[in-house]
This record gives C-alpha cells, structure tokens and sequence, in this order.
C-alpha cells in the first residue's frame, strides 16, 4: 500500500512541470488567439463605420440632387416664375434645416442674345431697378444669375453674373443639359458671406426644360433648355455635418480624407480632418470608398492608427488568469507532492475535485453571462416565489441607470413598462407560466432614465417547478431593438406614402410579379378601362390582355402584353416610342396610351403604364379641321385671282373689264394676306403666349382717344362716341395688342352697321360697373362697344368666337373670321374677359373688361 502511494507522489512529481509548461503553452495560444479576434471585429468595425460614413455622404448628395429636381419641377411646370414665387418656394422648402449643408439655391436662365434686352426689362420690372448682365459684350447665349436664396449684400453683387465665361461652371452646366442628369461640378473655392475667409465647396446643376417639349436626345434638350437651378455647398460643412453623428471620425482616433477624382494625390485633396495622419494604404486600417455621383467621381479615403485605440483587456484577462490558474495548479500539484500521509493524499484528492468542479461552474457561468452580455443583452433572474429580481448591470445601462440607481424588485420593471404596452406584456408571460405557450418571447417598450422608451425583446425561460408544478425561478435577457423598429416604421411610411402615390395618380399602374401575373392595380386603372381590382387579380399576361381587348373597341389596334413586351428597348426614356393607342368601349370617348416597362426587381418583372390620351387625340383632330377650313378659306380667295388672272392671260378684255378683273383680283389678294397675317397672329400668339408681349403701365382713356382719332371716318356717316371715365384709369399690358382689340371690335360694329350706323364707345369705371356684369371684379375697369347695326341670334352667339366664322353669312361684309378669336386670346393673355351681348336685327354690345392697377410712380412705366 506504502508502494503504490510512493509510486503517485513520484508520478505526480514527474508531471508537475510538463502540465505546468502545458498549461502556460495553452495560456499564451488562447491569449494570442483573443488578441486576434479582437483585432479582426476592430478591423470589421472600422470598415462598417467607414462604409456608413461613404453611404450618409452619397445619401446627402442625393438629397440635394432631389431638392434640384424638386426645383426644377416649379420652372418646367410654370410659364414664367416671378422672384418672389422663388423666394416663397425656397422658403417653404427649408432645405437648409431639412438637408444640412446647402448655402444657396438659384435659378440661372439661358438666354438668347436676341431677348437680352426683354430679360433684363423684366428682371427690372421684378425689383431690380439697376439689373444687367455681366461681364458685357455680344454672345450667342447668355447664362445670367437671375434668382438667388438666400439674398443678402453679398449675394446681390452676383446676381446678373453670366455664369457661362466661367468655363469649368460652363462645362458643368453644359454636362446637365445635354444629359438632363444632376451634375455636380470640380470643387471651386467661394469667399463666405460678409466676411475674407474662403470655402472650398461644389455647385451641383440641374437642367430646366420647357414644358410640354421633347428632351430625347441632345439637340431636342438644347432646343428646350430654360435654364438650370443650382445649389451651392460648402465641403467642410457637409462633410463635419456627417461626421458628427460618427465618433470615430469626429475626434482624432481617425482619418477622412476626400479628393475630387478617382486617384489619391495632393493635387486633388479637398478635405482632410486630420492632416497630420500618415497614410498607409496596406494598411488593415485603410478603406478606399469610390462616391460615384452621375459622370463625377469622389474618392472616399479613411485611416485609422491602432492599437492605441483597440482595447485589449479581454486578452489580458485571459492571459493573466490562465496565468494564475496555471501556477495555482503547479503549487497545489507541489503540495499533494509533499503529502505525506494516503488518507491525507485521499481527503486533498477529493477537496481537488470538489474545488475543480466548482471552479469549472463557476468559469461556465461567468463565460455564460460574459458571452450573453458581450453582445449587448440584459439579464434578469427572477425568484418568483420570493418576487424578487436580479438585474445585470448591462440591464441597467441599456435604460441609462447606474448600478445602485435599480433594486431588485419587480416593479422596477413593472412601473417601466409603457402604459400601451403593459397589459398584452404581462398577459405574455402569464400564459408562458400557465402552460399556455411553449415560450416566452416578448416586444414592449421600457422608460429610460431621462423619460425616453426604448423597445425592449425580451425573452426567458423557467428553470424550476415546485412539487405540484407552479413555476419557482425564471431567467431572461432584454435586447434593445428601438433601431430595428424605428426602421420598419419608416419601411412602413415608406410603403403607405408610395401606395398613396399610385392611387391619386391619374395614370393607371399594373404590375406582374416574377410569374407575369397581375400582383396590383391601381384606382386610376380601374376608372380609364372599367375593369375592377377583383377581374384582373392574379390573372397571367395573356388573360389579362384578352380581358383588356374586349373593354376596347375593334378598331383600336390593341394586340395584348406580349407584342409590346417584344420590343428590344422599352424604358421609362422611350414610353412614347413604344407605345399603343387604344380606344376604350365607353361613353364618352376615351383614348388611352399603353405603354411597358420592364422592371429590375425581384418580385415586379414589368409594369404596364396606361395613361388618358383623349384630350391630346381630341386636339390632333380638331387641328385637323382647322387646317382644312382655314385651306378652305384661302382657296375661295385663290380662286377668285386665278379666275381672273387666267382670263386676262388667254383673251383680250377690254379696258373696263380688264380694270375690274384687276379690282377683284386686287380685293381677294388683300383678303388673302389678311387672312394670312390673321393666321399667323394667331399661331404667335398661342406658340409664345405672352412671352413676346412688352407690358407697361397704360393709361386706358389715353389709348381710346388714340384709336378712335385714328379710326378710318371715311366710309361711315356717323362719327365714334367717346365717353370716358371722370379718373384716369391705369392697366398693365402691351399697348400694341390693346390697340388691335379695340380696331377689331370697332371694325366689326361698323362693318355690321347698315349704312354706317352710330357707334357707342363707353369706358366703365370699376365703381360704376352694371348690375348686369356683378360677375366680373370690382378691380376691372370695362370699354362698352355698341352698334345698331345687323345683331346675332342665339346660336350665332355660341360661335362668336370660332375661327373662320362671320355671322353674314353671304359674304358681302368683307371679313376674316378671326377677329374675334384675335380678341379672345390677347384678352385672357392680359387677365381679362370678353362679354357679348347681341339681338338679332338690333345691334351688338361687346364689353372688354380689363383689371386695372396702380397709377405709376414717378420714373416708372
């Protein structure tokens, strides 16, 4: 017996130092591989924090790109913009609180070099009474600062500037009307306002187009440009904006540089936070970043200098505790070594086991609570029978309390949960106890400390049953998902803001799913074909169109889904190009252009695009007929001089026919050209609408004694009675096209007149306006036109002012027809209107009505 424990003491003795070598072997590896995973999660979580920092920058150039357009939006969708619609707009915006950064926004027009002169006239107008286009000289086109926001003393020294002899602004903005893309130009160098210290910062561009005018290719978006709105940032700001939400960034535990291109060199270097940092690209803590924005590239360079910023504390722990275990285990192996007693060796080899066994409990739990807490939970343990709670610490930081700031009672928890929340959390947990549910998985929301609530998953398990199986003890980790939900409630806005989108829109939306069947439908689609949401639910492509051809007419030409779906190229650029029309079967008429497109995601393959097309169909026909009666029109006249031109080419007339073959041939020539000079004041007039008309303040009585003492007497017994209002009455207009309103309506009361019958001219003043016009503003003065002569009936009335149409209808008052339309739109162009009042064989009242405005100033017009 003696033997045998001899032989152990010496086994043991023999042993002690290669397990203590072992131990310190395994000690040193398990430290080391510790320092290489924290080392590998510092790494990953610079790269993370860096791309976040690229993505928020591309975000923010996004974001202004979006105001641009937004702006764009206004000019396109607006004849003229006035400034002070500018400044509203830009006011209402708030885009410098909403996207951070901006400095300005303004609005620059392309201007051709022969409506310089009426630029610079209108922006006086608009209260720049010393407004000109800099630098002076003759150019084809001129690029000229005309709005800027915010407006102050700086701002105002710019304003005029032609921004296209800056050839890299130019090149810039060129880039944006060819492409009709946002362009953002190289960075340039901006003195700050009031002030000698200078910015770099960039200009972003985005092209204006007229309405209604197509920008396919180049030369249609050259053709149609208006001009560009743009919006000036400085880097520094947009860039320090960003990184203040990042630590790391924001202090000097790392590096930001950005240079404007694709390569890093000194040259291009337009920010760096830190310049004393070296760079080292082979670095781990190295991350390149490549921002492309359209035809512009940033590249996006961070650094970062370890380890003094990595914390390696865990691997300490394990070294130094593998450390002491190891010499623990060598001095205990010594000490059995130096027993000299077996029971003694025994009793010393049970207390080893006992003691291991403990310690390995208690490394597994401390292992467990440390793996559970690394990664961010709380936990809790909960003696039900005693109602008591241990809360971690990382419990009580996650709602931003100190140790000793929680107890250990269960309404510390309880008077924490958010009122809304608290009925459903509780009722979780009592069906978990009763058997009810096989776990315990609970979302609710818990106070912080400052008065906050953050959502809290929390989940548990009971580890213990009493006798008759009522739950004892029960343990459980909160996680913090407050961001998780912050983004599904954004998901959620996203998509019920993107849903609201598709049902007000006029135009109907179809998409078909990855299988080519229906997935959705918008109310717009159900109202232009008058299929319901329940007919085409789920239905394949060739269902689907097979239903659609019998809501159409036979001849409307629509062949189904699959001939659009053949075209090699159908975008949302090309809509138009591949696009069928189709009649609906339906009274009244409707027209609708079908159009496909093809989709990139996953579960949308293509969307079919339907949009009313009755008006525009409706408009092609009725230029249709206006083209043949004004043909119609011009050959009566035509024919009458070539009738007559013939017979004096092939015989010999005599004098007196000759002379009067002239005479005709003579009349229906004037005819002509006055139809002619009718027709293209009208196509003038709708092609440029106001554009080419020169306003200024008018002094109305002024402009009537002008037409009436010009007016032809010659031909007419009875000369025009004036009367005039007893104040001077001022309006805004182009004094030219004034004065051919009252010539045409005056014109037209003589010719219809028998033998020149007296004329009445009546000016109204807003006061003393008849009870008869109580329709028309009190702010419009009226100019009353009466005749005795021929009058209209009721149904002449209704085509007053149709073109081409005379109410002799026998063709002895010589006459266009187009005198009144001329009437009509110069009227509404000037704001105003047009009221005829007319009895068969008594005459015919025609009132102009006119809004009138303030008396110049002195040195205005």
């Amino acid at each position: 017996m003696l033997v045998k424990a001899i032989s152990k003491l010496n086994l043991i003795r023999h042993l002690a130092w290669p397990v203590l070598v072992s131990c310190l072997l395994v000690t040193f590896f398990q430290a080391y591989s510790e320092k290489q995973k924290i080392d590998r999660d510092a790494i990953a979580q610079f790269h993370n924090e860096s791309k976040q920092v690229a993505s928020k920058i591309e975000e923010r150039l996004r974001d202004y790109a979006l105001i641009l357009r937004g702006a764009s939006g206004l000019f396109s969708a607006s004849n003229h913009v006035t400034h002070d619609e500018w400044q509203t707009y830009v006011s209402l915006l708030n885009a410098g609180e909403s996207v951070k950064g901006i400095q300005t926004l303004s609005f620059i027009e392309a201007i051709p070099s022969q409506h310089l002169s009426a630029h610079v006239a209108s922006m006086r107008d608009e209260g720049f009474p010393h407004y000109t286009v800099s630098p002076s000289g003759p150019r084809d086109m001129y690029a000229p600062l005309t709005y800027l926001e915010p407006i102050n003393k700086h701002n105002q020294s710019i304003i005029g500037v032609d921004m296209f002899t800056d050839p890299i602004k130019r090149a810039a903005m060129e880039r944006a009307r060819d492409t009709g893309e946002t362009t953002l130009s190289p960075v340039t160098l901006l003195k700050e306002d009031e002030g000698e210290q200078v910015h770099r910062a960039i200009i972003i561009y985005q092209a204006v187009y007229r309405h209604n005018m197509p920008t396919t290719t180049i030369a249609q978006r050259r053709a149609a440009i208006i001009g560009w709105v743009n919006g000036a940032y400085y880097v520094d700001n947009i860039l320090m904006d960003i990184l203040q939400d990042s630590p790391r960034f924001n202090t000097s535990m790392a590096d930001l540089h950005v240079y404007d291109g694709a390569v890093a060199n000194a040259t291009n270097l337009i920010f760096d936070i830190t310049p004393v940092h070296q760079h080292e690209e082979n670095s781990p803590y190295h991350y390149a970043y490549p921002l492309q924005f359209n035809d512009h590239t940033w590249l996006i360079a961070f650094n970062e200098n370890p380890p003094h910023q990595v914390s390696y504390y865990a691997a300490w722990v394990v070294l130094v505790s593998g450390l002491v275990l190891s010499g623990l285990l060598f001095l205990l192996m010594q000490f059995i070594i130096r027993t000299q007693q077996l029971a003694k060796n025994i009793a010393d080899n049970l207390t080893q086991r006992y003691q291991h066994q403990n310690q390995s409990l208690k490394e597994s739990e401390l292992r467990w609570k440390f793996a559970v807490e690394s990664t961010g939970y709380g936990i809790w343990e909960w003696d039900i029978k005693a109602n008591t709670v241990n809360y971690s610490k990382r419990w009580k930081e996650m709602l931003g309390f100190a140790e000793s700031e929680i107890g250990n009672e269960l309404k510390e928890w309880d008077d924490r949960i958010h009122p809304d929340d608290r009925e459903q959390a509780l009722k979780t947990i009592a069906d978990y106890a009763d058997g009810k549910s096989s776990h315990y998985m609970n979302e609710h929301r818990v106070q912080c400390k400052d008065g906050s609530y953050k959502w809290i998953l929390d989940r548990g398990m009971i580890l213990k049953y009493s006798d008759d199986g009522k739950p004892l003890s029960m343990v459980g980790m909160h996680a913090d998902i407050t961001e998780r939900k912050q983004r599904e409630l954004v998901a959620a806005q996203y998509n019920t803001q993107l849903s609201a989108t598709f049902d007000l829109s006029p135009d109907g939306f179809v998409t078909f799913n990855a299988k080519r069947q229906v997935s959705y439908v918008n109310h717009a689609f159900e109202y232009l074909t008058g299929l319901t949401v329940t007919q085409v639910m789920g239905l394949d492509e060739q269902a689907f169109s097979h239903l659609l051809v019998k809501q159409c007419k036979a001849q409307s030409g629509f062949t189904g889904i699959h001939s659009l779906s053949q075209q090699d190229k159908f975008t949302l650029g090309n809509l138009n190009e591949y696009a069928h029309i189709i009649e609906i079967d339906c009274s009244p008429k409707r027209v609708l252009k079908v159009s496909l497109i093809k989709s990139r995601a996953d579960n949308v393959s293509q969307i079919l695009y339907l949009r009313d097309h009755t008006q525009e169909s409706e408009v092609n026909q009725l230029k249709s007929e206006f083209m043949a009666t004004a043909a119609h029109e011009l050959r009566t006249p035509m024919t009458s001089i070539l009738g007559y031109a013939e017979l004096l080419t092939i015989q010999e007339v005599e004098a007196e026919d000759a002379s009067e073959y002239l005479q005709t041939i003579c009349r229906q020539s004037k005819l002509m050209t006055a139809i002619l000079d009718d027709l293209l004041d009208l196509s003038h007039i709708e092609a440029n609408r106001d554009q080419d008309f020169v306003m200024s303040h008018i002094e109305l009585g002024e402009v009537l004694q002008e037409v009436v003492a010009s007016f032809s007497m010659t031909h007419h017994k009875c000369p025009t009675q004036l009367t005039l209002a007893k104040k001077p009455q001022w309006i805004n207009g182009d004094r030219s096209k004034i004065i051919r309103v009252l010539n045409n309506v005056l014109s037209n009361a003589y010719k219809y007149s028998p033998n020149g019958g007296a004329v009445e001219v009546t000016m109204i003043a807003p006061t003393s306006r008849p009870k008869a016009n109580l329709d028309v503003s009190a702010h419009h003065v009226g100019i009353c036109i009466t005749d005795h002569g021929i009058g209209m009936t009721p149904m002449q009335l209704t085509h007053v002012y149709d073109r081409f149409y005379r109410a002799d209808a026998s063709g002895k008052i010589p006459g266009t027809g187009l005198g009144m339309s001329i009437v009509k739109e110069i009227m509404e162009l000037h704001g105003g209107q047009v009221k005829i009042d007319s009895e068969f064989g008594q005459g015919t009242v025609v009132t102009l009505w006119l809004p009138v405005v303030s008396a110049p100033k002195a040195g205005q017009t």
